[in-house]
């Protein structure tokens, strides 16, 4: 007859849901992960922000407090000025992502990022 109708099984290990769990945590709390100057020029639109530098600093962060990331994608091309944001993804290697939202706080391209409800 197969296998009996039920709820379908969501982690297939323990290290899975542990995994899940952590990014529960930190999703709920909305957290600063941290910041870093990131100026790769500047246009005449702003500062010219280093993504690849952004997305290693935050899979960096996470890594740090013992969240399994596997990639973070940011958008290809941020530049802005002071107060402008941008939202990125963080997933981890079972495939749960958290947004993780991007503002630079200063006009030499510092920034700072926190993970989004």
């Amino acid at each position: 007859m197969g296998r009996p109708m039920g709820r379908p099984t969501l982690f297939r290990t323990a290290k899975q849901m542990k995994a899940f769990a952590k990014l529960g945590v930190i999703f709920g709390a909305a957290i600063v992960l941290s910041g870093c100057s990131t100026l790769a020029g500047l246009s005449n639109g702003g500062v010219i922000l280093d993504v690849p530098k952004i997305e290693q600093e935050i899979l960096n962060s996470f890594t740090k407090q013992g969240t399994e990331i596997e990639t973070v994608e940011c958008p290809s091309s941020m530049t802005g000025v002071t107060g402008d944001s941008w939202l990125c993804v963080a997933t981890d290697p079972w495939n749960f992502s958290v947004n993780v939202r991007v503002t630079m706080t200063s006009s030499d391209g510092f920034v700072e990022w926190r993970v989004e409800n």
